[in-house]
């Protein structure tokens, strides 16, 4: 009996080690702010799917943010960035190959 449960302990604890940690960073280079930042999967289509996998706000200019990406594998997102003027940007992020946006004015 102890033998099973620490089996299944130990079966416990090694799946958080098995998930994937996604992130994307935000390099603000612009003379202004980041006011928002979404993310969203890309479908088939190559359409944004309303399903929203991170975000962050305020991202001062000169700096970095970074944030999580709730997605179980590296997938192309959309990324949806608001800047403090109101002037929106978006990009495609390839999780499988890279994770950094350069904002510039």
């Amino acid at each position: 009996m102890i033998r099973a449960f620490a089996a299944a302990a130990l079966c416990c604890l090694a799946l958080p080690a098995l998930a994937n940690d996604y992130s994307i960073t935000i390099d603000n280079r612009a003379s202004q702010a980041v006011d928002r930042v979404n993310t969203y999967p890309v479908d088939a289509d190559g359409d944004a799917v309303e399903d929203n996998l991170g975000n962050t706000g305020d991202i001062a200019p000169g700096t970095k943010g970074r944030f999580a990406v709730d997605v179980d594998k590296c997938r192309l997102v959309r990324v949806y960035i608001g800047m403090a003027n109101g002037k929106e940007l978006d990009a495609d992020v390839n999780l499988c190959k890279g994770n950094t946006i350069v904002v510039t004015d």
